[in-house]
């Protein structure tokens, strides 16, 4: 017969002592006003952030043009026009 093992058996039972000590479940009001609650940033905070976020606001068409411009491979057609010139056939 094998014995269980000890590290185990201390883990389960750590487990079931904290299941154990939680309180009861919210009610659904409380669990609703917990979602909902929002904490507001105080100005001197705000004033903090604006440089940040202006900058974000700058860069974002920027990003998405560099996203834009390596999913339809810019460089390759841009290669590929000096090259070959217009109305030539491609490779």
């Amino acid at each position: 017969m094998k014995r269980p093992r000890a590290p185990l058996v201390a883990v389960v039972l750590a487990l079931l002592s904290r299941v154990a000590l939680a309180g009861p479940p919210l009610a659904p009001g409380e669990v609703r006003e917990r979602r909902l609650f929002r904490e507001e940033r105080p100005l001197w905070r705000e004033a903090l952030a604006l440089p940040y976020d202006a900058a974000l606001v700058v860069a974002w068409p920027l990003k998405r043009t560099l996203f834009w411009a390596e999913e339809i491979h810019l460089d390759d057609r841009i290669a590929n026009l000096v090259r070959f010139g217009r109305g030539e056939d491609e490779p």
